[in-house]
């Protein structure tokens, strides 16, 4: 796959709000670091971010830019707003930098800044 389209379907996973399609993207090793702070090692700590993440949101929309790529690592802008079940709506930006194995995340860096609309 080329990097447009590991993009392409992390975003299309992603704005699906289909947890198991988000999983799909990455290695079973998988490491996330949100903010600078390891949140999720592995599929069952991952699973869990997703669900503390997405389970109120009943909107989403999402548009990622693919800004570099080299080797095994990829760099990204993303653009989100998702409105939750109560009614409250985030807008958001960020970046982010995938460190890849065999097109699967592998480690994942995201900086993001959402505000409450």
């Amino acid at each position: 796959m080329t990097p447009e389209e590991i993009v392409q379907l992390a975003e299309d996973a992603h704005a699906s709000l289909d947890i198991e399609k988000m999983l799909a993207c990455f290695d079973p090793e998988a490491t996330v670091y949100w903010n600078g702070q390891n949140v999720a090692n592995g599929m069952t700590e991952l699973r869990a971010f997703y669900e503390q993440q997405f389970g109120d949101v009943v909107e989403f929309e999402l548009k990622k830019t693919l800004r570099a790529a080299t080797g095994d690592t990829i760099a990204v802008e993303w653009q989100h707003t998702r409105k939750l079940r109560n009614g409250d709506v985030f807008d958001a930006v960020a970046g982010e930098f995938w460190k890849m194995r065999n097109n699967l995340l592998l480690e994942w860096h995201a900086y993001v800044i959402e505000t409450k609309r």
